[in-house]
Parts: C-alpha cells; sequence; structure tokens
C-alpha cells in the first residue's frame, strides 16, 4: 500500500497539518491579518470556480493554510507585544501609620511559619 494511500484513511490530517502550518508561518512572519484574509478569500473563491481535481484539492490545500494564518494573526493582534509603550506611573496615598517592623523590612508578627515550626497552629 502506498503512503498515499495510507492518508486516505486519515482524511482530516491534510487539513489540520494546512491549518497548523498556516499558524505557525503567521506566528514566524508579522504579515498582517487582512492580507492573509484576502489571501484566504481569493483560495477559497477559486477553488470553487476550478473544475480540475488536483488543483482544486491544492487549492482547498492553500486556502485553509490561509485560513490558518488569518485566525493566528487575529489572535496576535489582539494579545499585542505585552510591553507598555510609555513608563506608567501611579500616584498613592498611605491611609495608615508605618507598623513596627516594617521600617526595617522585616515582616513583623504577621503569623508566617519559621524555619523552627513556629508560626501557625492548628485549634
Amino acid at each position: 500500500m502506498h503512503s498515499f494511500q495510507k492518508l486516505s484513511f486519515y482524511p482530516f490530517l491534510k487539513i489540520a497539518v494546512a491549518l497548523i502550518l498556516g499558524m505557525w508561518l503567521a506566528d514566524c512572519t508579522g504579515i498582517h491579518t487582512w492580507l492573509w484574509a484576502v489571501a484566504f478569500g481569493v483560495l477559497l473563491v477559486t477553488s470553487f470556480l476550478v473544475r480540475q481535481y488536483r488543483l482544486q484539492s491544492a487549492l482547498i490545500f492553500l486556502s485553509v493554510f490561509a485560513l490558518g494564518a488569518t485566525l493566528m494573526s487575529l489572535r496576535l493582534a489582539d494579545m499585542g507585544d505585552g510591553f507598555a509603550s510609555e513608563e506608567t506611573v501611579f500616584d498613592a496615598v498611605v491611609t495608615s501609620d508605618e507598623e513596627e517592623g516594617a521600617a526595617n523590612g522585616s515582616l513583623g508578627d504577621v503569623g508566617f511559619p519559621s524555619l523552627q515550626g513556629e508560626g501557625f497552629h492548628l485549634p
């Protein structure tokens, strides 16, 4: 049995591979979302207009590839780069006095367990 005949037992494998490859390429490149969406639309419409079996299959494969790239570039555009472009400054108002021990950096008696086993006690 040829390897191409073995692939016929897994019909969605080719579609999944095309989708994953499109997502991977969109993640690696910085191509804009609108370009991937236009490529997806053109490939999909062309696949309906073509009547040759192999060319139509290749166009469907490429349209699923472009769909994966479109979805991934949309996700990347939503996430952004995660870094602020400008420095963020906050103003705060302190409403209580400084606690004893906080000035020298210690936590005071807040109930954290220590290395000697003291701290939390069960009832």
